[in-house]
């Protein structure tokens, strides 16, 4: 668990760290996302019974959550690499 949240926590510091321009704000709002979703996970997992009637909401968001920071953090790079390559 602590290794999880110091590799989480590096990105981002990472993603806060990289230099504005094209893209940079899509990947913060990805790493944004994707910390959220583990957020959640964790409150479902060390927080919420077995029986809470809010699992199936935390499930959902978990992996809303999860995805969308996924093709944000992908989207951003891509958009990154093309600026650097056209300019």
């Amino acid at each position: 668990l602590t290794g999880s949240f110091v590799i989480i926590l590096a990105m981002g510091i990472s993603a806060l760290a990289l230099p504005p321009g094209m893209g940079t704000g899509v990947i913060l709002a990805g790493a944004a996302l994707f910390i959220l979703s583990d957020m959640v996970l964790g409150v479902e997992l060390f927080r919420l019974s077995a029986t809470s009637r809010w699992r199936p909401f935390t499930s959902r968001v978990i992996w809303f959550t999860y995805y969308s920071g996924q093709v944000l953090i992908a989207l951003g790079t891509i958009m990154v690499a093309i600026v650097e390559v056209v300019f």
